[in-house]
């Protein structure tokens, strides 16, 4: 209430008299009798306390500023704070979904190698849960051997830490699982740069290859097969692509017609290699049959 009366000036010193009051009370018309009423009632106060507490009221103020401030200041780190939480949140949900939906396994790592996150699906190729992966040294988890010579593949992060860009794993690389099933896989592992391009892991995308490796084996041991058959038989074979206009044929059929690799194998020289006496009909066949 003091400091009220205060600040609104409500106070009077000792040079305030009633019969400058009563003058004034005369000019704005008010009753004098209820005017030095009011006057008297006004507290009394000397220039020098006043002062003292003028000077004390700015020193409280100013410290309840400063303080306020600060308040405003921690909340609204606060509410920053809970912002960036709730997007990390996020961004951290959208990643997991991301890699759940990945068809490739994901690695993840720390500069150091160290495993620091994995999808299911490299969980399933390697043999070892993301709970018991972590922390451990990628070549631990992620077990890679070279197919032909069975010894150790380079571990991809030192490669991807000493070049600083993207590497691929070489051919004939096998990923032996926790429990010893072997997977033949392609890979290729990138850098993990945070906003300043400095290195501060690396991820590894690799797939389960084995199908297709075994498939793309298959069709050369048949190959192989069939250029043997053909050299020892002496049959020459070719296969034409209509669309592409050109067509490819094997060592004993160029070796028969005498072509060289650098012969035009569009069907204008196809129908070269024909004996002229075929020529026509063999044309005639191809463009109203074939």
């Amino acid at each position: 209430k003091h400091i009220a009366n205060w600040l609104i000036g409500q106070i009077r010193n000792e040079d305030i008299d009633e019969e400058r009051m009563l003058v004034y009370a005369e000019e704005i018309g008010a009753d004098k009798h209820e005017f030095i009423k009011a006057f008297r009632e006004v507290p009394l106060m000397s220039t020098e306390k006043f002062k003292k507490i003028a000077d004390m009221l700015f020193v409280y103020a100013n410290d309840l500023s400063e303080k306020i401030y600060k308040n405003i200041q921690l909340n609204r780190q606060i509410a920053e704070q809970k912002q960036t939480y709730e997007l990390l949140q996020k961004s951290e949900e959208a990643l997991s979904i991301t890699l759940n939906s990945i068809g490739d396994g994901v690695i993840s790592t720390d500069m150091h190698g160290l495993v620091n996150n994995m999808n299911p699906v490299a969980e399933q190729l390697c043999g070892w849960k993301l709970s018991d992966a972590k922390s451990r040294p990628l070549t631990q988890v992620f077990n890679i051997i070279n197919s032909d010579t069975r010894l150790p593949v380079e571990n991809p992060v030192v490669k991807v830490l000493e070049c600083g860009k993207i590497v691929g794993l070489a051919n004939h690389t096998l990923l032996i699982s926790r429990d010893g099933t072997e997977y033949h896989i392609a890979d290729s592992a990138a850098p993990i740069k945070n906003k300043h391009g400095e290195i501060t892991g690396v991820v590894l995308v690799f797939s389960d290859i084995t199908e297709k490796y075994i498939t793309e084996a298959n069709l050369l041991t048949n190959e192989r097969f069939l250029k043997e058959t053909q050299i020892i038989s002496q049959l020459g074979t070719y296969t034409f692509d209509i669309k592409l206009n050109r067509w490819s044929s094997s060592e004993v059929l160029d070796s028969i017609f005498g072509i060289k690799s650098d012969f035009d194998k569009s069907f204008s020289g196809w129908e070269s290699v024909i004996h002229p006496e075929w020529q026509k009909s063999m044309n005639d066949y191809v463009i109203n049959y074939v």
